[in-house]
């Protein structure tokens, strides 16, 4: 499965608008985004897990990893590091980019 980006920050951002259930851990927001779609254990689970990567690096989300399981990492046991971050929060950039702000926009304000 692909998996869309600013879909994924506009669930994030909807979450976080309904009162902090952006505090699930990576493998319960992977299952809200899958929700009513066919998914393949490990492979979906990793490509999700590298598009949060790719979102974090990018600067649009941050996590708290909570080191239940020491050493998880998403490119080995995805699914363990899926339950071991939390906290998963957009970042100022992360939610223009969700709602389809622009930085221009701003600037005009």
């Amino acid at each position: 499965m692909r998996w869309d980006d600013i879909q994924l920050l506009k669930l994030i951002d909807a979450l976080e608008e309904t009162g902090g259930q952006h505090l699930w851990t990576g493998l319960e927001l992977f299952h809200k985004a899958s929700e009513g779609k066919e998914t393949h254990r490990g492979a979906d689970e990793r490509s999700f897990a590298r598009e949060l990567v790719l979102a974090s690096d990018a600067g649009f989300l941050t996590w708290k990893q909570m080191n239940i399981h020491v050493g998880a990492t998403f490119e080995g046991n995805v699914n363990t590091w899926l339950q071991d971050i939390g906290e998963i929060r957009l970042t100022i950039a992360g939610r223009d980019r969700a709602r389809g702000r622009l930085a221009s926009d701003l600037c005009s304000l």
